[in-house]
């Protein structure tokens, strides 16, 4: 069995439509942990028939600001913000 590399993170939003999940390495978690400012993007999601890449936006370490921004890659635009917290909020499993 292959054990999983790193910290597992969920954002839900919009009445529990949106549920996305991004797998940190553990380097990259351990600067988050540290307070750097860093954005990661996820590979995307459809929602109701459209695609949107999500946008992670880390400042502050595990108690500071977590965003998750999503636009269309079509628009080259940022849709919205999704979910506004911090990583402790979506942490699923380090």
């Amino acid at each position: 069995m292959l054990k999983k590399q790193g910290t597992l993170l969920r954002a839900i939003w919009g009445n529990d439509d949106v549920d996305v999940e991004l797998l940190v390495s553990r380097r990259t978690w351990s600067k988050i942990l540290k307070g750097q400012e860093l954005t990661l993007r996820r590979q995307g999601f459809a929602y109701e028939g459209d695609f949107y890449r999500d946008y992670w936006d880390f400042s502050g370490g595990l108690d500071g600001e977590l965003r998750v921004r999503y636009g269309s890659p079509k628009d080259g635009d940022y849709s919205g913000e999704g979910f506004v917290g911090s990583p402790r909020d979506a942490l699923v499993e380090e």
